[in-house]
């Protein structure tokens, strides 16, 4: 969604814009009482102390990107976590994202992040 460039830049960096954000939801099948983790991969936005931000793929807003939350937390780039501990036959995970600011000029434009996910049901 869109948002003014300057609204980001009046936000004291590094931080997450918590005036928009954007759900998406993963949908499972399994069987019961499954233990299911799930590990995010993609390009980490460079310049920061933390590893849950992932780069903007388009030239010109390096100071800008995308960070996932799962259950309230910011999940970290490359990191498996456990989303179900005992599943149910079907389980719908909801996750959000968010804009963040690292500090320094945004140019407006497109932000466009890229993320791989994989399962594992040990």
């Amino acid at each position: 969604p869109a948002v003014k460039r300057t609204t980001l830049m009046n936000l004291t960096p590094p931080a997450r814009y918590s005036g928009i954000t954007k759900e998406f939801e993963l949908n499972l099948n399994c069987d019961l009482q499954t233990n299911v983790s799930v590990i995010f991969d993609g390009t980490k936005m460079t310049g920061i102390a933390t590893d849950d931000v992932l780069a903007n793929l388009f030239s010109g807003n390096d100071n800008v990107g995308i960070q996932l939350y799962y259950k309230n937390n910011p999940v970290k780039i490359g990191t498996k976590f456990t989303v179900t501990a005992s599943s149910q036959a079907a389980e719908t995970l909801k996750f959000n994202t968010y804009y963040f600011y690292k500090g320094g000029a945004v140019s407006g434009g497109g932000v466009k992040a890229q993320t791989e996910f994989t399962f594992s049901y040990p």
